[in-house]
């Protein structure tokens, strides 16, 4: 089986080696301060259980028009999703 698509290298900036990345891994549910990461892992275990809709058509890929250009391979292909200046890519577009 292929890694999914959010491990991928670079895919998201969480990955990112700059990133707090181990803050991100180390959120504690328990701990208050916390409370947004919570809610948000709480919905990600939602959408991997298949139990929301994906608001993106499929979207494995997107770029932020008001920081920097789509890569190469974007550029020229449709959205499948928009979100103000954020575009959202689906394999279709990416591939």
């Amino acid at each position: 089986m292929s890694e999914p698509s959010v491990l991928r290298h670079d895919q998201y900036d969480v990955w990112w080696p700059q990133a707090d990345r181990q803050r991100v891994l180390g959120i504690d549910s328990n701990n208050p301060s916390y409370g947004p990461y919570v809610d948000a892992l709480g919905i990600a275990a939602k959408l991997l259980a298949g139990d929301l809709a994906d608001v993106t058509n499929g979207a494995v890929s997107y770029c932020d028009s008001d920081e920097c250009a789509c890569p190469d391979d974007l550029v020229g292909k449709s959205p499948c999703y928009v979100n103000g200046a954020r575009f959202y890519f689906d394999l279709k577009a990416v591939v």
